[in-house]
């Protein structure tokens, strides 16, 4: 089976990675829309063309499964999307319904009882309630989320700065009021984020579990496609519409491997 996966950026390469290590045995096909990024601040017409060409490109691809690494194009543009490409025979997902799934997993319902979860992503993530809004439509009432906006995260992260005091400090002050609400879990809600996840966790405790939105996602997508359908060739290409050379560079920091990115042109 070929698995494309889509994103306005380079932070969809940690979901990538976590699909990878959960289902090997299947070629890859990642899309990354840097010519465009990022989406938060586009217009809802925009970002559901922008996520719908990118779709199709997978799928120009022979892609039969297509994962929405991105939290505005979940939030925004693939609720309109599923229905029509789910006629065509695509499996297409985002990133946020796994999440819940997994985040529900974790706090079944329990009479009496309420669990505090803290959220963090973008602005334009936190303004949705996207994830809010899907606790809500599957009437779970016992888990609390609380989000926080961290805006500087994604720059300190594609810039090579995570690893610096100042973002320390940072994460520090992004954390602080979580952490004080004494939040049981975090959901990573910008799939850059976990680029960082051994500092956020140090930084909250052991005691408070951080769920990685790649491996939710991957979990979620074992159990949705069946065992059998395996390709007959394993592989990786990427795509990214903004400069192949930048975008190599920074992935390959993510994966501590060397990435070769080709150039794609998509047109609205």
């Amino acid at each position: 089976m070929r698995i494309g996966v889509f994103d306005s950026g380079l932070g969809g390469l940690t979901i990538l990675k976590e699909l990878i290590k959960e289902l090997p045995h299947h070629d890859y096909i990642y899309l990354g829309d840097n010519a465009r990024s990022p989406y938060g601040d586009r217009s809802f017409e925009d970002i559901t063309a922008f996520t719908r060409q990118g779709v199709d490109f997978l799928i120009s691809k022979q892609c039969e499964v297509v994962i929405i690494a991105c939290n505005s194009a979940s939030a925004v543009a693939l609720p309109g999307l599923v229905d029509e490409y789910t006629k065509k025979g695509i499996l297409i997902q985002g990133v946020i319904e796994p999440m819940i799934d997994y985040l529900i997993k974790q706090y079944p319902q329990t009479k009496g009882r309420t669990f505090r979860v803290g959220l963090i992503a973008t602005r334009a993530t936190v303004h949705s309630a996207s994830y809010e809004r899907a606790l809500k439509k599957r009437h779970i009432t016992n888990i609390k989320i609380t989000s926080q906006a961290c805006p500087l995260l994604v720059p300190l992260i594609e810039e090579g700065f995570s690893r610096t005091t100042a973002a320390r400090m940072i994460v520090q002050s992004y954390l602080r009021p979580l952490k004080a609400l004494k939040i049981q879990s975090l959901l990573l809600a910008c799939t850059h984020y976990p680029l960082i996840i051994k500092l956020i966790q140090s930084l909250l405790g052991s005691k408070t579990q951080v769920i990685h939105p790649g491996i939710a996602t991957a979990q979620w997508l074992a159990h949705a496609i069946s065992k059998n359908n395996v390709a007959k060739k394993e592989g990786m290409t990427i795509y990214t519409t903004g400069d192949p050379k930048r975008f190599s560079e920074i992935a390959a920091r993510f994966w501590k491997t060397p990435i070769t990115a080709h150039h794609v042109e998509i047109k609205k």
